[in-house]
């Protein structure tokens, strides 16, 4: 049996065929990775890359929406440029932000494929944006104050006693993020400079803001004893996006 079967790989190696390579793509193929594992498993590499570990889903999110559902059970070595346009084309200018983050992050993934030593097709994701063609975006500028009626308003807001208009008179003062003024902790404040650790900026780099009388005040009329945010509910938690889009 052993002379038998020694003979039969010579002769596919005399037809081009790699015996050992042959073989081990056939046992690759008794333990494929699904599309649904790949995605997971690339997740979890590039995990401490992503912001909050990406504990709040983002990253996640547009490929749970677009891909998992459809072909999550598909093989990573099946895809290739004609499924991707499939998949994307009812969304490709319909949705093109989130569109652009579900391939972009299955480009992603088939990399993580090939590094397993998987055979992906590296060029799938380029092939299928050259057939699915340049996206229609309409762009919308995010409506703004004119600068002139902002000392009335803010003025509205100091007569407003509710927790949230003190957080926007707080953001207005500092020009920080809308999560980075309801996170704030009394710890980061050194003197009349906030420290913003990295963990907390979407850049990932620590600011340094210097506070003015006037956000000083604000942060002094919310301490209180034990308290650890500055802006926080009735739970002790720090306030909700939801009561600064309300106000």
């Amino acid at each position: 049996e052993a002379r038998e079967r020694a003979a039969t790989a010579r002769r596919r190696w005399r037809d081009g065929i790699d015996p050992i390579k042959d073989r081990r793509a056939e046992r690759q193929k008794l333990n494929q990775l699904s599309v649904k594992d790949a995605i997971t498993g690339c997740f979890k590499a590039r995990q401490a890359e992503i912001k909050g570990n990406g504990e709040a889903g983002q990253w996640l999110s547009p490929l749970n929406v677009y891909v998992i559902p459809k072909i999550g059970t598909l093989s990573i070595e099946e895809l290739d440029q004609h499924i991707l346009r499939d998949l994307f084309a009812p969304v490709w200018h319909e949705k093109p932000e989130s569109a652009k983050k579900a391939i972009n992050r299955l480009n992603l993934t088939l990399k993580h494929a090939a590094a397993l030593g998987l055979e992906v097709d590296l060029q799938a994701v380029l092939k299928a944006k050259a057939l699915l063609g340049k996206q229609r975006r309409e762009r919308t500028h995010i409506p703004s104050m004119p600068y002139s009626e902002l000392p009335e308003y803010y003025h509205w807001l100091e007569l407003n006693p509710n927790l949230s208009a003190a957080a926007l008179r707080f953001l207005i003062l500092t020009g920080a993020r809308t999560g980075e003024v309801l996170g704030l902790r009394f710890a980061e404040i050194e003197g009349d400079i906030w420290q913003l650790p990295p963990e907390r900026t979407k850049t990932g780099i620590s600011h340094r803001i210097p506070l003015s009388y006037a956000a000083m005040t604000i942060v002094e009329s919310m301490r209180e004893s034990g308290a650890e945010f500055v802006f926080r509910s009735r739970g002790g938690k720090p306030l909700s996006n939801m009561a600064m889009l309300n106000l």
